[in-house]
Formats: structure tokens, C-alpha cells, sequence
């Protein structure tokens, strides 16, 4: 899944560079990584449709499914087909105002700032990241580099 970044200086061997680090990059497709739970990424972007049907082709139908992409604002397309998704993109509205809310969010970022959201019975998380954007600033968003432990649920 490619970031702003990585869209706009993308290497012509990309995905050949990733995979000689050993790293699979998964541009709208699947992996699983283990026959019951897949991992889904998609390389949507706002003048790039997103290519979910591709993606979900090669999925067992009973397969959990985790979805990463850039844009949160697909989450309102992806959450019917993928229980657990992650997300960047907002930098968390990267300047707060001194009552909570976002001074201003990049488009494709949807109703989503960060942390988790629930979206028919999906849960997606939007993460600050660690990086900025236009201006090289934070105020009363600290960055962060989420580890989450994704494992069997609890009744």
C-alpha cells in the first residue's frame, strides 16, 4: 500500500525493490498469511478508483480478512468485506485546536481523524503516523507508530 509519498516519487522497480528486502507488496491484491486469515492491500487514491473486486477475487469466502489502504474515506466501501482494517493518511489532523477537533483534514479522509472506528459491525484504526505534511509541524497531535496485536476474540 503506498502513501502520499511513495505515489508521487514512486520507483519505476517497485515492486521488484520490495521484494528482494523480502517484503511483499501488495498493490490490490491478497496474501494470506495463514489459510483462514488473509491480508487485503489496496492502492486506492483520489484520482485512482479503488480496485476492492480484484483484491477480494483470490479470498476464500470464509477467510477473515484484515484490509490496509491509504485513504480512511474507503472504509465506508471496504467495511462490508473486511472485518479489521487499518488506515493512515490524516496524520491525526497533524494541528489541533485547543477544544479537540482538527484544524483542517486532507481530502479522501472521510468523517476519520484517528484511533478506531466501527462501521457495520467492521472495525477500522487510522493512525496519526509519525511523519507531517505540507508544514513540518504537530501541535496537540502527538505522532504515533501504533502495535497492534491482532488475535482470536474473547466471549
Amino acid at each position: 500500500m503506498r502513501g502520499n509519498s511513495e505515489l508521487y516519487n514512486s520507483r519505476p522497480d517497485e515492486e521488484e525493490f520490495y521484494s528482494q528486502l523480502g517484503i511483499h507488496f501488495l498493490t490490490n491484491q491478497s496474501r494470506p498469511l495463514r489459510p483462514d486469515v488473509w491480508l487485503m492491500g489496496l492502492d486506492g487514491e483520489l484520482d485512482r478508483p479503488l480496485k476492492l473486486d480484484a483484491a477480494l477475487s483470490v479470498i476464500p469466502q470464509d477467510a477473515y480478512v484484515i484490509a490496509a489502504f491509504h485513504l480512511p474515506a474507503f472504509f465506508d466501501k471496504v467495511a462490508e468485506h473486511a472485518p479489521l482494517a487499518f488506515s493512515g493518511h490524516t496524520h491525526g489532523g497533524q494541528v489541533r485546536l485547543p477544544f479537540g477537533s482538527a484544524w483542517q483534514l486532507p481530502r479522501g479522509s472521510g468523517r476519520y481523524v484517528g484511533g478506531w472506528y466501527t462501521e457495520r459491525g467492521s472495525r477500522m484504526y487510522v493512525s496519526r503516523g509519525i511523519g507531517t505534511s505540507f508544514l513540518p509541524i504537530r501541535f496537540r497531535c502527538a505522532p504515533e507508530l501504533p502495535i497492534i496485536t491482532v488475535g482470536p476474540c474473547k466471549k
